[in-house]
């Protein structure tokens, strides 16, 4: 292929985005907001939409893809129908697993389960990982926001000092011991641009000395929150180009976190955009450094990157 130098552009890429957590954390509910979108939906979470959105096949009727190579192959259609949909929400990542993964690596390595013959079908489930994530890399190349959800599970780690601790993480196969380690889950986290977990916060459970059994304390009326950092019991959870957005993030609603997680992606792009959200910062400031800073967002031809700068220093 002959060399074709592309000339420096703004532009705004698609968003590759993960939501992951426990049954109704509002992950379908907050891709409801994406326009034009066409749904993989493989457990029939769609149901609980008022209005069923365009799916890739009658989700309630369990009319998916039959096996591994179908599923691909369906990827590939997909990928043709940009002029109709600008987003493919694949509902939910665990079930791309479940149905697909990890049936085609037991039938390639001829294994009743994935812990057979020194982690042989982990290793097929690592290729086909590699495949899947190929096939959903041509969805975002033709423009495609490219959206999953997932549900979440606990793995035990140990930490630097040899202590084992339990972290929570987005559902996909993980297992390390003497005879290696495969990590799936980080194979997404890496390659999307926001991985965020979501869960409702609530009522705690409390072990308090002389109780014989812990209790349930604190606002029985639980709140949604969506946590868009790595924290100390959360591996998988990146928000590129989403710094100053507050990580735990209290959701009012679905579409708070759309707009949120999905504008806050697009605003990163637009110069005029972040201009504007940076001088609705400025009041919290001093006068003589409010003076200054406007005066330099003020200057002609500032940058995405450089308003960004600004924000980041501004929501610390």
């Amino acid at each position: 292929m002959a060399l074709q130098v592309v000339k420096a552009k703004p532009r705004t890429p698609p968003l590759r985005c993960i939501l992951f957590g426990p049954v109704g954390s509002w992950k379908t509910s907050t891709y409801a907001h994406a326009q034009k979108a066409l749904w993989i939906d493989l457990h029939g979470s769609t149901a609980v939409l008022t209005t069923q959105p365009d799916c890739a096949f009658e989700p309630l009727k369990g009319d998916r893809p039959e096996n591994f190579p179908a599923y691909i192959d369906m990827l590939r259609d997909v990928s043709q129908m940009r002029g109709e949909y600008d987003s493919v929400i694949t509902d939910g990542l665990d079930d791309v697993y479940r149905h697909y993964i990890i049936p085609e690596a037991l039938r390639m390595t001829k294994c009743s389960t994935l812990g057979e013959n020194y982690g042989k079908p982990m290793d097929a489930v690592v290729s086909l990982t590699h495949q899947v994530v190929a096939a959903y890399e041509a969805l975002y190349s033709n423009g495609f926001n490219v959206l999953f959800t997932a549900h979440d599970q606990l793995i035990e780690r140990i930490n630097p000092e040899g202590v084992n601790f339990m972290v929570t993480e987005l559902d996909a196969p993980y297992q390390a011991g003497k005879v290696g380690k495969w990590d799936c889950p980080s194979l997404w986290r890496d390659w999307v641009d926001v991985c965020a977990y979501l869960t409702v916060e609530g009522r705690s459970v409390v072990k308090r000395e002389g109780d014989k059994l812990a209790k349930a304390t604190g606002d029985a009326d639980a709140r949604h929150v969506a946590y868009l950092r790595i924290e100390a019991w959360l591996d998988s959870a990146k928000g590129r180009r989403l710094e100053r957005v507050k990580s735990p993030l209290s959701i009012g609603s679905p579409r708070d976190l759309w707009e949120a997680i999905y504008g806050g992606w697009r605003n990163s792009f637009d110069p005029s955009a972040l201009k504007t959200e940076a001088q609705s910062h400025l009041g919290r400031l001093p006068e003589e450094q409010q003076t200054k800073l406007r005066a330099y967002l003020d200057t002609p031809g500032r940058t995405a990157e450089e308003l960004l700068a600004v924000l980041r220093t501004l929501t610390k």
